[in-house]
């Protein structure tokens, strides 16, 4: 098994969810105390096969909540528990874009050098605060530049968040996007770690549209070559982020040549909620149209 952890974070797939385009119960019954309804509308123009792609995953969604789905015109409706209705609606809409990108830079939240240094510092300064003050935080990517589809082979700057929290840890430069969710099968989340803390469990396709795509990454990563280099002294090897809807979740140092399919884990900042979120986002796959939701 390889633990793939940074940050506390870990990672991983397992089984793709079946979605069948018509109602979907989940674990335990949504008419087994007070339900609470989503109205999903897919955004105009969507094509009839997208609409179609689009009520299959948000049914592989609601799954996770005990929910179900149905038809009601154009809309699409949700029924979950109420006591999960706040986090169904966010999953439900979740476009779910999986990337997996190398890492060119890592850098702490706030980087900014004091203006009182920086006033007493030119490029050829030796004085120990300049030799101490640390490069700047580069500006992070703007939505406007992530929405351009040219934006997944071009280099991006993207920032980690807290779970919890939604604080901005830690903010990544990197690269062109090296492989995404058509490469897995599927997720599983659970907590059989041996701190029994919960993982995600990610499982890779057979072959060359898969497993393969990933070991060839890692092996640029392994051998810290210019697609994947080491970043920082004290790296062993390249680092691969594996980001979520344009944030990183996580962005482990790549510490083997290759893997096999499934022995993939990431956990460590999980709680059950989140570690089933990620499992539904990655069995489901993205979102193929845009969607807004009400309640009620």
């Amino acid at each position: 098994m390889v633990v793939w952890a940074w940050l506390g974070v870990v990672f991983a797939v397992a089984a793709a969810c079946a979605s069948s385009g018509v109602p979907v119960a989940g674990v335990g019954s949504a008419s087994s105390g007070p339900v609470a309804t989503i109205r999903v509308v897919v955004a105009p123009g969507t094509t009839a096969e997208d609409t179609a792609h689009t009520y299959d995953v948000i049914a592989a969604r609601s799954n996770a909540f005990g929910g179900t789905v149905t038809h009601d015109g154009d809309t699409i409706v949700v029924t979950v528990p109420t006591a999960v209705a706040s986090a169904a609606a966010h999953l439900v809409t979740q476009p779910g874009e999986l990337q997996f990108r190398p890492v060119l830079g890592e850098y702490p939240p706030d980087t900014s050098t004091p203006d009182s240094v920086k006033a007493n510092c030119t490029a050829s300064a030796t004085t120990p605060e300049c030799l101490l003050a640390v490069p700047e935080t580069p500006q992070l990517t703007s939505p406007a530049d992530l929405a351009n589809p040219d934006a997944r082979n071009q280099v991006v700057v993207l920032a980690q968040l807290d779970p919890k929290t939604s604080e901005t840890v830690a903010i990544f430069k990197l690269g062109p996007t090296l492989l995404d969710d058509t490469a897995l099968v599927g997720a599983t989340a659970d907590n059989d770690s041996p701190n029994g803390e919960w993982q995600v469990n990610p499982v890779f396709l057979d072959g060359q549209h898969g497993i393969d795509l990933l070991n060839a990454v890692a092996a640029h990563c392994y051998a810290s070559d210019a697609v994947c280099p080491q970043v920082g002294a004290s790296a062993s090897h390249g680092q691969l982020a594996v980001v979520l809807d344009n944030h990183v979740v996580t962005a482990p140092t790549i510490d083997a040549p290759s893997f096999t399919k499934d022995e993939i884990r990431i956990s460590g900042a999980f709680d059950e909620a989140s570690a089933d979120t990620l499992a539904a986002i990655l069995n489901s796959g993205p979102l193929p149209a845009a969607v807004t939701a009400t309640s009620g």
